[in-house]
């Protein structure tokens, strides 16, 4: 330990990397710092409530099984890496300290294949060459790779998959691989166009006794082990019952909507991503699932025709993106008024917004606010908010 109480030598790339700004200080620091973040929302949004301790991570390094990578050709050759803090240069990675072992294996044998032909790798927005991102997602199950490559447009599959075929040498894990068109020179790393290239287009993944399916592109929680802490935490406090619906808003892959299927007489979920949709159908097709179905449109937009439809549902999960939900969805879901609305939020401004609208006028009250570390050494925090019915 140095100076303040803070550890040096947490990741060599710490500098230049800005993905683990809290790698250098003491976990238990890490927690507190985290917890405050919590807090603090809450009062700013003129609610004080008992935000719980955060229990510690069950891994601190190689948690995260997704990541998207920024690739780039340089002076010193192939990139393969982040986006230097504040800047659109690629800071080189070699091995990432959260990233799943899997994904730095394949980052690596990524990187010296294209060093064999940098010609193919962008050289930034505008430049040439049409290889630009790399997406990996791995089942920590199956011990299984997603390999998506994001390129610009043009006749490249045979080229691919002579690449494809080189990997696989170095790295068999790799389960699939697919192509993305993006010629967009904007923010956004997927375009529209995807492509299986060789293997399955998709991951099966695996929380508790629930499998789910998740190709590029759809949500799936990148820490397994703290998703399934989660799932089966907000199954335990709905305590949902067998004549009961659920609802499950901005459902992703469904984490949340599977883990209640077999508890609830249906289930139904939302979201406005027609790939997870698609992925949620065949998780239950797969698992002969017959009690649920699931909507690929805007929460805002379709809960309220549901409701205008004489649709109810006793028990509501939701997981919006950090912008948090719309204010129209949570005006129908104050209309609908079910017996508990369960929450998750991957930021504590936008959950403490949302809560105030929700208990507004003594309609709901808070039963529970508990954080959860999902990414140690960042400044991200996951927060699981119970709100019941009065």
């Amino acid at each position: 330990m140095s100076r303040k109480g803070r550890k040096s030598g947490f990741c060599i790339h710490s500098s230049l990397c800005p993905g683990c700004p809290q790698g250098e200080s003491p976990y238990p620091e890490q927690l507190a710092w985290k917890r405050g973040l919590v807090k603090d929302a809450f009062l700013r949004a003129g609610m004080e409530v008992d935000v719980e301790e955060i229990a510690p991570a069950i891994k601190r390094e190689g948690y995260r099984t997704s990541s998207k990578l920024p690739l780039a050709r340089g002076r010193k050759g192939v990139a393969v890496g982040v986006y230097k803090r504040s800047t659109h240069s690629v800071v080189d990675i070699p091995r990432c300290v959260v990233h799943h072992p899997l994904i730095n294996r394949a980052a690596n044998a990524l990187r010296y294949t294209l060093a064999l032909a940098p010609g193919m790798v962008s050289q930034g927005r505008g430049g040439e060459g049409w290889m630009r991102y790399a997406v990996f997602q791995v089942s920590a199950a199956e011990e299984a790779l997603l390999l998506t490559l994001v390129t610009r447009s043009g006749d490249l599959d045979g080229t691919l998959l002579s690449l494809v075929a080189r990997l696989r040498e170095v790295v068999p894990e790799i389960s699939g691989v697919v192509r993305n068109i993006n010629d967009s020179e904007g923010n956004e790393i997927l375009g529209e166009e995807y492509k299986t290239l060789w293997g399955e287009g998709h991951i099966s993944e695996t929380f508790g006794e629930v499998t789910l399916l998740a190709s590029t592109g759809v949500f799936l929680q990148a820490n397994r082990a703290e998703a399934a802490r989660v799932y089966a935490a907000g199954v335990e406090l709905l305590t949902p019952m067998p004549e009961e619906r659920a609802l499950d808003l901005y459902c992703g892959a469904g984490g949340f909507a599977f883990h209640l299927a077999p508890k609830v007489a249906e289930v139904v979920g939302i979201e406005v991503n027609p790939r997870s949709i698609k992925d949620a159908e065949a998780t239950a097709e797969d698992g002969g699932i017959t009690n649920s179905r699931f909507y690929a449109d805007v929460v805002e937009e379709r809960l309220p025709e549901l409701i205008a439809e004489g649709y109810f549902a006793e028990i509501v999960t939701m997981n919006p993106a950090r912008k948090g939900a719309e204010p129209e969805a949570i005006a129908a879901l104050r209309q609908m008024a079910p017996r508990a609305i369960l929450y998750l939020s991957c930021n504590p401004e936008t959950l403490a917004r949302d809560a105030a609208l929700l208990t507004a006028d003594g309609l709901y009250k808070i039963d529970l606010v508990r954080p959860y570390d999902f990414f140690p050494h960042t400044d991200h925090i996951e927060t699981l908010a119970l709100f019941t019915r009065k």
